[in-house]
């Protein structure tokens, strides 16, 4: 099962993209122009076409989700670590969903 993005869990699962973009990309964030980082090329894509905004998270985290165990260990417990202090779907959570 994958996960499907609606008006109901849209803030949640940014939220969780959010928090993979930044433990995944870290340093490199800051070596590329803001237009390039993921959340806010979804920003500017809300503001086009919220459909386009969902369909593109969607893909972005389950791809994320598909592939997070091939990360090193610590960026893993960063990023479980960052979703449990900001009350969100813990990876086993999101990993039953997808």
């Amino acid at each position: 099962m994958r996960i499907k993005i609606d008006d109901n869990n849209y803030e949640i699962y940014k939220k969780v993209f959010g928090i993979f973009s930044k433990n995944m990309f870290g340093e490199l964030q800051t070596k590329f122009s803001p237009e390039t980082n993921p959340i806010n090329v979804l920003n500017d894509w809300e503001h086009k076409s919220i459909k386009l905004a969902k369909k593109g998270l969607q893909t972005g985290l389950n791809d994320c989700l598909s592939s997070y165990k091939n990360y090193p260990k610590e960026i893993i417990e960063k990023i479980e670590k960052d979703l449990i202090e900001n009350n969100l779907p813990t990876l086993n959570q999101l990993t039953a969903i997808n």
